[in-house]
């Protein structure tokens, strides 16, 4: 069963363009990346759904910021 659901949000400016997420525990906190994002498209923000539950977060990530 999945636990997480990855959705786009809609928004004009706002694009959702990955094809994968992964996870990873490090020393501040638990990281989150976006794979397969497309050259030239500056900002990508997904909802993180915890399934099961009423729980969500917004996840916003910036090219220039990296």
């Amino acid at each position: 069963m999945d636990l997480l659901c990855l959705q786009p949000i809609d928004d004009p400016y706002l694009l959702a363009n990955a094809k994968a997420v992964s996870f990873s525990q490090q020393a501040d906190g638990l990281h989150l990346d976006l794979l397969a994002q497309p050259a030239g498209v500056p900002v990508y923000a997904y909802r993180i759904e915890l399934l099961g539950t009423d729980k969500n977060l917004v996840v916003g990530a910036s090219r220039e910021a990296r």
